[in-house]
């Protein structure tokens, strides 16, 4: 009799704490459960069922958190939300914000490998509504400011003045992403960045009458689409050259220029009369006010892009094309522990100035295997040595350039060790500063000595 009673206790215990756990876990039943047959319907909650299938029983749970997130974020275009649910859900079973919950979970073998979990995820109706209301009335306040940035974007191309235009874009861009305008709409931060990139690629730099000997030259802004390329008005533009300084020793030099609007081109004449006898001009649509803004707004990868795709016009003078056909391999070593990569347009300018010296330039890439007879080896080093807040932020970092005859096995070149330094109104800016300060004062010292 007190067998039967321990029995009984044993197994009320079990109901109890059966009816506790959350969410009901069924495992491997012959027939499925009515809640899967069809979801209920209620007038305070919605209901969600996830279906997955999966090789091992463990992933499906988090699977299905991810299938369920992404529909239900994309519907309220709040998908930068996306990886905190997921994380919620997967820790919690729920997210409070909007009272959703993982109530039931159903799992299924399907064969010695392969399972599928059915999960049913509650979310107040109340709070769904009351979020989609807010979202809507956001994102129409959000595309009526987007159009007029647009309009007024298309005005400034349809005036040929590309950089106000590319300028007014690129506060759309930050407008668009900071709001996550859903990917689907015209005025979403991809299809915005799309044409960012179109406007960047087809500014095109014209030098013409370029004097070697004075640096003097006439320089244009033109769009590069159909037969007749209409000219840019209104650019804003950074030209940098080599001067020396009052020891007599090199140093880069950089000039913002502006090209008066309605003027064709613009008659260029170094303020510093001391340039140097032999180097390389670089010349670029100066849009680092643009890149700040995104930088400032969180947004470094759309910076990099852009900053990536701007187009620079290099002119190498006076040289005596030591590397005429010579193939060059290209190492740019980040193996400090304190160092900040280079960054790519800093690379690709790298390849243009040694390719303006004649050079076939490969790229080093680690890999042992592709036999490539190269002539030279070129090796930049470059390091962040200080960082300091303030009101301008203020970055240095100490590199150098080494050149390595590899038909010798002996080092032709060493610039030793020389300082940059770069001031931006963050520290990414400044960083990005002192790196291409850092690639242009490299780019010169092998002018000097090349």
């Amino acid at each position: 009799m007190k067998f039967k009673k321990f029995l009984a206790l044993l197994f009320a215990t079990f109901i109890i704490f059966s009816s506790c756990t959350t969410p009901d876990d069924v495992y491997y039943v012959s027939s499925r459960p009515t809640w899967i047959k069809g979801v209920a319907d209620s007038t305070t909650v919605l209901n969600y069922l996830i279906v997955v299938n999966s090789s091992t029983k463990e992933d499906l749970y988090e699977e299905a958190c991810n299938i369920f997130v992404k529909k239900f974020t994309l519907s309220l275009s709040i998908e930068d939300k996306s990886d905190e649910y997921v994380e919620s859900l997967i820790n919690t079973l729920g997210i409070e914000d909007y009272q959703i919950y993982n109530t039931k979970r159903y799992y299924e073998k399907i064969s010695d490998e392969s399972y599928k979990g059915y999960f049913l995820f509650t979310a107040s109706k109340s709070k769904v509504s009351s979020a989609t209301a807010s979202r809507i009335s956001k994102v129409t306040s959000t595309n009526a400011s987007l159009t007029k940035l647009i309009d007024q974007s298309n005005s400034y191309y349809r005036n040929n003045r590309d950089l106000k235009s590319f300028e007014t874009l690129v506060s759309a861009y930050i407008l668009s992403r900071d709001n996550n305008i859903s990917s689907s709409s015209s005025n979403s931060s991809e299809k915005i960045m799309n044409r960012l990139l179109k406007l960047i690629k087809n500014m095109t730099v014209k030098v013409a009458n370029f004097d070697e000997n004075t640096l003097n030259c006439n320089i244009s802004v033109s769009r590069n689409v159909g037969l007749f390329p209409p000219i840019i008005l209104d650019s804003n533009l950074k030209i940098s050259y080599s001067s020396y300084n009052a020891l007599n020793k090199p140093y880069l030099d950089v000039e913002r220029i502006t090209i008066p609007y309605k003027l064709s081109s613009y008659k260029f004449i170094p303020r510093n009369t001391s340039v140097y006898k032999r180097g390389v001009l670089l010349i670029e649509v100066d849009i680092d006010d643009s890149l700040s803004k995104l930088r400032k707004s969180g947004y470094q990868d759309a910076a990099r892009v852009l900053e990536e795709n701007n187009k620079s016009y290099v002119i190498s003078y006076n040289n005596d094309k030591f590397f005429e056909n010579k193939i060059v391999s290209l190492s740019i070593l980040e193996n400090d522990l304190n160092q900040v990569p280079i960054t790519p347009i800093s690379t690709s300018r790298i390849i243009d100035a040694l390719k303006s010296l004649g050079a076939d330039v490969v790229e080093d890439t680690g890999d042992e295997s592709l036999e490539v007879p190269y002539d030279y080896k070129i090796t930049f080093r470059n390091e962040i040595t200080d960082k300091i807040e303030g009101f301008k932020s203020t970055v240095r970092s100490a590199g150098s350039v080494e050149v390595e005859d590899l038909s010798k096995g002996i080092i032709i070149y060493d610039s030793e060790p020389f300082e940059c330094v770069a001031y931006g109104d963050d520290m990414d800016s400044a960083i990005v500063e002192v790196f291409e300060r850092f690639a242009l004062k490299s780019i010169f010292y092998l002018k000097e000595n090349f």
